[in-house]
């Protein structure tokens, strides 16, 4: 995994301690709690958190399994992303970058509720999709299908507008570029 100078992680055991830490800390970029710490309680630790913490930062929660909670529960709850345990560095870490630049982070099986609903995509995006689940960035894509980076992201802005209504997010103009072969990253 690459490392980032730029970011400094600090682990906590509980929800507590995270708080503790958080609130002691001069600059906090982003939050990522574990919904298994023993008194996270699910969701209503992200709330307490967002109560009792003096930093106003972008909070995602961490679990196992993406179906531990609802997009909609965790977008009322004050999240902004979800990180299952899966995720390789490198992924946690973009998927980090996103959360700290004000886009949200859900894996496609969160996003769409497992099988979810039917979304017609062409068939330029169905290969843009390929490639990002293939752990390809744009630019990688966009060289196999020898297209311009700025047509990837126009193919991936359009298959996330099919999304959102599935999700409730709305699009975001963000960058979305995804170096993870276990998930797909959604940048809403």
């Amino acid at each position: 995994a690459r490392s980032d100078p730029e970011m400094k992680i600090v682990t906590a055991g509980s929800l507590e301690q995270a708080l503790s830490l958080a609130n002691q800390a001069d600059r906090l970029g982003a939050a990522a709690l574990d919904l298994q710490m023993p008194d996270m309680e699910g969701l209503q630790g992200l709330r307490r958190f967002r109560r009792d913490c003096r930093h106003r930062i972008p909070v995602a929660v961490m679990d196992s399994q993406p179906k531990a909670v609802s997009v909609a529960d965790l977008v009322a709850a004050g999240g902004d992303g979800f990180l299952p345990y899966n995720l390789t560095a490198d992924a946690f870490l973009g998927a980090l970058r996103l959360i700290m630049a004000g886009e949200r982070y859900v894996p496609v099986e969160m996003a769409i509720g497992g099988a979810g609903p039917s979304i017609d995509l062409t068939r330029r995006e169905h290969e843009v999709l390929a490639g990002l689940r293939a752990g390809m960035s744009n630019r990688e894509i966009a060289d196999l299908l020898a297209l311009s980076e700025v047509t990837v992201k126009n193919n991936i802005k359009a298959f996330a507008a099919s999304l959102a209504p599935a999700t409730g997010f709305t699009q975001s103009a963000g960058p979305m570029n995804c170096r993870s072969s276990k998930v797909f990253c959604v940048a809403f």
